[in-house]
């Protein structure tokens, strides 16, 4: 099981290889960061307001969000349009990902939830992956988990949430990411909140008997400025 305390978190490269763990906005100064981005990591306020958007709210996973991601995680739908493997994940797979790469040095997970009046509805997760402090660059992962969630818009707001949260306090530079070409929803989403396409692996993905090209798309800080 994974442990009560928040795993949205991850690890600071310095230069020379060596990394340490922090908590965005706690209590472990960001070895290897400039002055600007180490200030930005410690301005609770200003994390705090970077991660929420009109209808959505970015927050650390913790053990409650578990059986909500086993859920979603075993949707063949939600498989067949995000992953690489074309079938569901078991809870206990579900525990190893959280447990094995939600928290390492190269991503930042969020939980994703919808504000409705005072409340809040946990709807789906999305990750940084792939964090390249040195480079400023990162992957991005949506997944809207909860089905009354979709075309509602919430994904293009999470994603420019997310982008801001990237590019205005950790300071990064560019943020990638790849969709099946059959996954228009995925791309009118992802278009609607900046990105461009930049190119295509063709036939690299086998689904509903035939191959489809997947996309790579991409935001910048200075496109999104």
């Amino acid at each position: 099981m994974i442990p009560d305390a928040p795993v949205g978190r991850m690890r600071v490269f310095r230069r020379d290889g060596v990394c340490e763990l922090m908590y965005i906005g706690l209590t472990v100064p960001p070895i290897g960061l400039d002055s600007h981005m180490q200030r930005a990591c410690f301005d609770q306020r200003r994390i705090d307001d970077r991660r929420h958007g009109e209808r959505v709210v970015l927050r650390p996973h913790t053990a409650d969000t578990l059986p909500a991601l086993k859920r979603w995680y075993a949707d063949p739908e939600l498989v067949r349009l995000a992953r690489h493997r074309n079938e569901p994940l078991t809870g206990d797979e579900v525990e190893h990902l959280v447990r094995e790469r939600f928290a390492t040095a190269q991503m930042l997970a969020f939980a994703l939830y919808e504000r409705v009046d005072t409340a809040e509805r946990l709807v789906g997760s999305c990750t940084l992956a792939n964090l390249d402090v040195g480079n400023g660059s990162a992957t991005f992962h949506l997944m809207i988990g909860e089905p009354s969630a979709r075309g509602r818009g919430l994904g293009s707001e999470a994603t420019r949430v997310v982008t801001r949260f990237a590019f205005e306090v950790l300071g990064l530079h560019r943020i990638g990411l790849t969709l099946f070409a059959f996954n228009e929803a995925a791309r009118r989403c992802y278009t609607k909140a900046g990105f461009r396409e930049e190119g295509r692996m063709r036939d690299a993905i086998s689904r509903d008997g035939r191959r489809w090209d997947e996309i790579q798309m991409g935001i910048l800080a200075t496109d999104a400025s």
